[in-house]
């Protein structure tokens, strides 16, 4: 199948791409929306994963050519994360799925949404659709945590990492290091992610959090697409969901691991872009693709 990549109205289109802020639960959101303003096109949101993650991860990788499909693509920043303002509190998946639905409410979008997520989003997306089934009407998850039959040891991997990453922050002080040698914006990422690991309640509430089990899994009604790295540490968690939701389709991606929206965009866009045009209404890429 040839590659698929944004034509030159996408770019268009990005470039011209609408920001915004908005006020939800108290807090201060940034969003960019991009797409047709037709009241009837299907809208498609994004949803990031944590810590070294925003909105841009999304920005020219995904949601350029889906709005580009003629959806209407609404990226935002979570909690604490990008230009997105960073309370003490509220890191959990109940508070997540809450920001997500009232952002949605701020931008008139009360109908079904089709999520895009990535890693933790996937978490994100999938409590959504079974806190609020009327509001979601398609999940696209990729390398996304959260399934899991093992409640115990479910994010024990990340909380490792995050972890590490936190003491490596507070300690060897990266944001100070890397603006003395002048790299601003890795200094800025480095000051970023160190208040928000170790200035919230960002890993409390992580380990606090349960996994999305298999019984819940299979009362999820949506469709659901499960993309994941074929060495990925959490490939279970997409096996999982195979077994147990009724609408999944798993599509495994050869030699790739964790990073498969940075290193796999056009491989992605293959299957993510048939199947929102099956499932959404978008407009069927050139190719045709599974769905």
């Amino acid at each position: 199948m040839p590659e698929v990549t944004a034509p030159p109205e996408a770019l268009a289109r990005s470039e011209a791409a609408a920001r915004s802020e908005v006020i939800a639960r108290g807090v201060r959101f940034h969003v960019r929306t991009m797409g047709p303003d037709d009241p009837g096109a299907p809208v498609v949101v994004f949803v990031h994963g944590l810590v070294r993650d925003n909105l841009s991860s999304f920005y020219c990788t995904l949601a350029c050519p889906v709005a580009a499909a003629g959806a209407r693509a609404v990226l935002y920043d979570l909690r604490g994360h990008g230009l997105t303002e960073r309370p003490p509190t509220g890191y959990g998946p109940a508070d997540a799925v809450a920001d997500l639905l009232a952002v949605l409410d701020a931008l008139g979008h009360t109908a079904p949404v089709h999520l895009v997520a990535n890693s933790w989003g996937g978490a994100v997306a999938l409590n959504a659709a079974l806190t609020a089934p009327d509001r979601v009407a398609g999940l696209a998850l990729i390398e996304a945590h959260g399934p899991s039959e093992r409640p115990a040891e479910w994010n024990e991997g990340l909380l490792n990492t995050l972890g590490e990453f936190a003491l490596m922050l507070e300690h060897d002080r990266p944001a100070e290091r890397f603006s003395a040698l002048g790299w601003r914006r890795s200094g800025r990422f480095a000051a970023t992610a160190g208040a928000l690991i170790n200035g919230t309640t960002l890993l409390e509430d992580l380990a606090a959090a349960g996994p999305v089990g298999p019984a819940d899994l299979a009362a999820l009604a949506c469709p659901v697409l499960a993309v994941y790295g074929e060495h990925s540490d959490v490939l279970e968690a997409g096996r999982l969901l195979l077994r147990t939701v009724p609408g999944c389709t798993l599509h495994t991606m050869p030699g790739c691991a964790h990073d498969v929206l940075q290193d796999r965009t056009a491989e992605l866009l293959e299957v993510l872009l048939p199947w929102l045009a099956h499932h959404a209404g978008t407009r069927v890429p050139a190719g045709g693709g599974a769905r």
